[in-house]
């Protein structure tokens, strides 16, 4: 009877040694969700603020464009300084300011020219047509590309010679769907458009003598009048608008840089106009076919000086970046208008090495 009582002990401390443990995972389980839940709220949090750093940036253009143009005005000064300043009148490419720490973060602004890329609507089609040529496409399917690009923002079901209309889109196996007939606004409408899918995958030779390619998608917008710059424009955009070979757009890039070559710096080249004629070296025939006295004049696509430009807010605080986008437009004095409230294009860990580029 004595041993029956101790056994019956035993198995009540071992049920309630099994209670203790199961109750002690709990704990355990309960709080790594805690700390997830609070390690969340905390990102979360951080996040705010750094978009809050982000928009202060543009509430600050004023007066860094001002300050900017004091620079510029002290030429002694510039003599010295290896940076290049920001000058919106013969701007090259990109600019960046200078942090600014503010509420415990940091914040700089990022201008980038508009017009160093192809507008998808805008720019004059035989630029098009050169581009397209270089990665690979036939005539044809230039030709359907365009007709079914007319078809979809035109007011009538008249198809076009190689288009595509709405009776066309609604016989289609999947997203069956109907032709806008209104001009595109946004860049995903260009998706639905019959061939445009094919394009937003398209590649493009972007050097000579490279047998890589890099996808065309990120050189285009929606935004600006269609003039490409040739001060900022990748190379393989300028031999497509001035009908020249890429090789000779290379050395248009190449001059831009000035003596040193690097991009970005003190002694870049400003381009006053396009280079014509014995400007540029004329080592193979045109990339397109058509003769001097047929094809459309290089100045309804090229320009030297651009008025429209992608004006990046980027905010950090504790690890945590955000960066906004907006349009603007360039405006008298050399000031900048927005176009566009900024919008968050990005939000992620912050790499501190970053902030140094």
């Amino acid at each position: 009877m004595k041993f029956s009582t101790q056994r019956r002990s035993g198995s009540a401390l071992i049920v309630v040694l099994w209670a203790v443990v199961l109750l002690a995972f709990a704990v355990a389980i309960a709080s790594e969700k805690v700390g997830l839940v609070l390690g969340d709220a905390s990102i979360r949090a951080k996040r705010v603020q750094a978009e809050l750093l982000s928009r202060s940036a543009y509430a600050s253009l004023e007066k860094i464009l001002k300050d900017e143009r004091k620079h510029n005005l002290e030429s002694e000064r510039n003599k010295k300084d290896q940076k290049r300043r920001l000058d919106l009148n013969r701007f090259q490419g990109t600019w960046r300011s200078d942090p600014v720490e503010f509420e415990g973060g940091v914040f700089w602004l990022e201008i980038e020219d508009e017009q160093s890329r192809i507008h998808w609507l805008k720019t004059p089609f035989y630029v098009w047509r050169n581009l397209l040529r270089t990665a690979g496409l036939r005539a044809e399917q230039i030709d359907a590309w365009a007709d079914c690009l007319a078809d979809w923002q035109d007011a009538d079901d008249s198809r076009g010679l190689n288009g595509a209309e709405s009776f066309d889109y609604l016989a289609l196996k999947e997203n069956r769907r109907r032709a806008k007939n209104a001009p595109i606004m946004d860049m995903g409408e260009i998706y639905w458009v019959m061939g445009g899918a094919d394009l937003f995958d398209l590649q493009v030779p972007v050097e000579s003598g490279q047998d890589g390619a890099r996808p065309l998608l990120p050189y285009t917008t929606l935004d600006g009048d269609g003039k490409i710059n040739i001060n900022t424009a990748p190379a393989f955009l300028i031999a497509a608008a001035l009908d020249i070979q890429l090789e000779d757009a290379e050395q248009v890039v190449r001059k831009r840089w000035g003596p040193d070559g690097v991009p970005g710096t003190a002694d870049d080249v400003f381009l006053e106009s396009a280079p014509t004629g014995q400007n540029v070296i004329q080592s193979a025939p045109p990339a397109s076919t058509g003769t001097s006295t047929n094809a459309p004049s290089p100045s309804t696509a090229i320009t030297t000086s651009s008025n429209y430009f992608r004006v990046r807010g980027v905010g950090v605080f504790q690890e945590q970046r955000v960066v906004c986008e907006a349009l603007a437009k360039k405006g008298g004095d050399e000031g900048l208008t927005l176009l566009r409230l900024p919008r968050v294009v990005e939000r992620k860990r912050d790499r501190p090495d970053e902030n140094q580029k």
